[in-house]
């Protein structure tokens, strides 16, 4: 597929080098070939891991390819002033983004609301991500939320794949000032060497910040802009890299490219663990691959045939659109090998059909003759979605749930007395073995009579202690009674401190200090080398959002005890 025939469905501004004989309007296919690989390794990932445990790093392999495409757009363009720059970009920006973006928003946040149960933590999480996504601040919503973005909470989130969106929007409100603090658009050689310095300097602050918060903030470092502006920041260098750079390229370009390709190969297959090395690898190989591909070379050819040009044009719509898919499925049917097939079809149709009805018509439309009323019309849809959002979460909220709550067998803090049963056969009686008021002060609690399946068990001796999360975790030391593995012996004292240095001021005070001071003394004593002690203990009330003198003092006792 030629270059001409491909420019009428592609994109109409510079994807191509300065220096190197692009202009505006001149397009790049293998740059949607990239973005291809990159949004099939994301895609991979997010259906299982195990298939491409690194395949993540395509959202960094996306940020390397925006900024690269962002600098080349506007370095070739000629403003006079600051205002009409901004209105410039941000109108392009919006026609570019917003509508596929409101669009997939909307309709998965109406799937939610039929599929999850309005009552449930995982409705209100997704519901608010979906509305900060609209706001392009997702990533820092994720960031204040602690959200692990390996664990299952965050596969379960219908918009955790939009936090790529709030970093590259959050990019976009720096970089335009950016350009034109350089000196206007550095289409000269000596203005270019101002942005280039600029650009290097931040590069190096947010390589020392990512590092710096990899180790003690790794979420700041993950979902936040600024320890991701070098990724965004490398594709720009390699749009504006100095002459003496890009002759070496282009002298050992093939060979570069190849390498590239197989670093980024390698990389996608890694372990998720080692990504504080493999980030920048991906980094690193992005940026060359745009500097060296070109043709005739081979690589040119695979990145540019018409089914990686049909992915990478989509690629936006596809990267919505599958996360939509994924979660849904999380929440209803699963994902296994029975139904996936039926869910790459679904991503394949929705992202395409968002592609070729939506984000493609209505970036190429002209929304109205004035830059700035479309950026007024961008605004007001988001404004429109924004509200309907919050009407889903708060006045329609469970209004199209389809499902039904589920009635327990049983729940509240009464059922801490229920008796455990193993096999058919009750191993364990809670009266006998708990303290569950003041009352019950100077009650004895016998070994043989609170240990699992009686008093005859084999093997070394499990004493679990604790307050009344020790019965409430029943199921998890059970298992070594069901194992054979020696005789577990469970007792409670509600509201019990973990240690007795610990002083808890609550309705069972006194049966707390008769525990520590008496049960535990002589259950322990009975305990021999080999033995085991369990302390089993909520820590809420040492984990507050601020910690105060009073809390300071009382975690300063639970370290002592």
């Amino acid at each position: 597929m030629s270059t001409e025939s491909v420019s009428k469905f592609g994109h109409s501004i510079a994807y191509g080098a300065p220096g190197s004989g692009a202009s505006v309007g001149r397009y790049r296919p293998d740059i949607d070939g990239m973005r291809a690989i990159a949004v099939l390794a994301v895609i991979v990932n997010h259906f299982d891991a195990v298939f491409l445990p690194g395949g993540f790093l395509g959202v960094d392999m996306f940020f390397v390819i925006s900024g690269f495409v962002i600098t080349t757009s506007l370095i070739d363009r000629d403003h006079e002033r600051f205002p009409a720059l901004l209105v410039d970009f941000y109108s392009r920006r919006i026609k570019r983004l917003l509508p596929a973006l409101v669009l997939c928003v909307l309709v998965t946040a109406l799937l939610g609301a039929v599929f999850i149960n309005p009552d449930s933590a995982g409705f209100s999480h997704s519901m608010h991500a979906g509305f900060f996504a609209l706001l392009g601040v997702s990533n820092i919503y994720f960031f204040t939320e602690a959200l692990d973005y390996f664990g299952l909470s965050a596969k379960l989130n219908l918009f955790t794949h939009t936090w790529s969106l709030g970093v590259e929007e959050q990019f976009y409100v720096l970089f335009p000032p950016l350009l034109w603090l350089a000196g206007r658009f550095p289409r000269r050689a000596d203005k270019r060497k101002t942005l280039l310095s600029m650009l290097c300097v931040l590069t190096l602050l947010s390589v020392v910040s990512f590092t710096w918060l990899n180790s003690v903030m790794p979420d700041a470092a993950y979902f936040l802009m600024p320890p991701r502006f070098f990724e965004l920041s490398a594709g720009c260098l390699a749009a504006i890299a100095p002459t003496w750079i890009t002759a070496e390229l282009d002298r050992h370009a093939d060979a570069l490219s190849w390498l590239s390709v197989a670093l980024l190969v390698g990389t996608f297959c890694a372990s998720a663990d080692r990504q504080a090395v493999t980030m920048p690898l991906v980094v690193i190989a992005s940026a060359t691959l745009i500097r060296t591909s070109r043709p005739p070379g081979g690589l040119y050819h695979l990145l540019t045939n018409k089914w990686a040009l049909f992915v990478g044009l989509a690629s936006y719509s596809l990267y919505l659109w599958h996360w939509t898919v994924l979660s849904v499925s999380r929440w209803t049917i699963g994902i296994d090998w029975r139904t996936v097939p039926f869910q790459i079809a679904a991503i394949l149709l929705l992202g395409t059909a968002s592609y070729a009805f939506i984000e493609r018509p209505l970036r190429r439309a002209q929304w109205s003759t004035y830059k700035l009323l479309t950026i007024a019309c961008g605004l007001t849809a988001l404004a429109a979605s924004a509200f309907a959002m919050n009407k889903l979460i708060t006045t329609f909220k469970g209004a199209l749930y389809a499902g039904s709550p589920v009635e327990m067998a049983a729940k509240g803090v009464l059922t801490l007395f229920d008796d455990k049963s193993y096999a058919g056969k009750v191993i364990w009686r809670a009266r006998p073995c708990v303290l569950s008021s003041n009352d019950e002060v100077g009650k004895k609690i016998d070994a043989d009579i609170c240990s699992l399946g009686g008093p005859m068990q084999v093997g070394p001796t499990f004493l679990v202690i604790g307050n009344s999360f020790s019965v409430a975790e029943f199921e998890m030391y059970s298992a070594l009674y069901e194992k054979g593995a020696g005789k577990v012996v469970v007792t409670s004292s509600w509201g019990a401190a973990p240690v007795p240095e610990v002083k808890i001021d609550n309705p069972w005070t006194l049966a707390n200090q008769y525990y520590w001071s008496a049960i535990i003394p002589a259950l322990s004593s009975q305990l021999r080398t080999g033995d085991v002690l369990v302390m089993i203990n909520d820590l809420s009330t040492f984990t507050p959002k601020v910690m105060t003198a009073a809390e300071e003092d009382s975690l300063a006792d639970l370290e002592a005890g």
